[in-house]
């Protein structure tokens, strides 16, 4: 069984995703869409989650 992500998993992944776009790597409405509060609470496991959302260029 998968682990799940929970309110810690989340913020990770967003704030890795902040740090990408102000690298200029995603640009600021990619960044609001794989911020999206219901994509982040979709992902229920981690893989799930930091595959969608840390695929930064």
């Amino acid at each position: 069984m998968e682990p799940r992500a929970g309110d810690a998993d989340r913020e990770s992944v967003a704030e890795k995703l902040r740090v990408a776009a102000g690298e200029g790597r995603i640009d600021f409405a990619e960044l609001e869409e794989r911020l999206d509060r219901r994509r982040m609470q979709n992902a229920a496991h981690r893989d799930r989650l930091h595959r969608g959302n840390l695929c930064a260029p």
